[in-house]
């Protein structure tokens, strides 16, 4: 599980709620947690929420692990709502379905990004699934 606030980005393509965007790179605050998919939202986003980002030079729980993403260009769906399996299930096929009739070309495995607290009401919670692209100059 991993927290982080939303990154600054250049949109590349957008035709709601699937974009392409170009990120520059960032820091991370992550942490692994036992349980289902379901399951460990909560407790993953305390922990490292309890590292508080915004001065995050050096977590307190040893559970926590800062790491900085590189640069990178990720396809995204974004989506409303709970952080339930069910949900995110029909998500990735929605995105897999955009890269592809783009030509574009996924590598590595789907983030799922949720920005804001599990107490937060379901119907606020602004979630991404981001899914990392092969670097158009390797084209």
């Amino acid at each position: 599980m991993q927290v982080a606030s939303e990154q600054r980005h250049g949109k590349i393509e957008r035709e709601e709620p699937l974009e392409v965007r170009d990120y520059q790179s960032y820091v991370v605050a992550g942490t692994f947690v036992d349980g289902s998919f379901n399951s460990v939202g909560t407790e993953g986003f305390n922990d490292c929420s309890a590292a508080s980002l915004a001065n995050a030079l050096r977590p307190t729980d040893d559970r926590v692990v800062l790491a900085e993403a590189p640069s990178r260009r990720m396809a995204i769906v974004r989506y409303r709502g709970k952080w339930c399996e069910a949900r995110d299930g029909k998500q990735p096929a929605v995105l897999r379905k955009f890269i592809g009739e783009r030509g574009l070309m996924g590598v590595g495995e789907p983030v799922f990004a949720r920005y804001d607290p599990p107490f937060m009401p379901w119907f606020l919670r602004p979630n991404e699934i981001q899914t990392p692209m092969q670097d158009p100059a390797a084209h």
